[in-house]
């Protein structure tokens, strides 16, 4: 009967760390899926910004004339 309990607390055992891995791999998809849904380029605000050229960092390198 030894061999049958041993058995038995095995099953227990390995039905304990089944749940207990389902457990985990949910947590674990909610936690990736609230990652991904926070660094969606989608979901970035994005900031207008305006920048005004300083006259000493503007150089001109072409002047061209155009006509048709």
């Amino acid at each position: 009967m030894k061999e049958s309990d041993d058995i038995a607390r095995a099953q227990e055992t390995v039905g304990v760390l089944e749940g207990q891995i389902k457990e985990l791999e949910d947590e674990f998809a909610a936690e990736t899926a609230s990652l991904h849904a926070s660094t969606d380029v989608v979901n970035e605000k994005l900031e207008t910004l305006v920048l005004k050229p300083k006259r000493g960092n503007v150089a001109v390198k072409v002047v061209a004339l155009v006509w048709q």
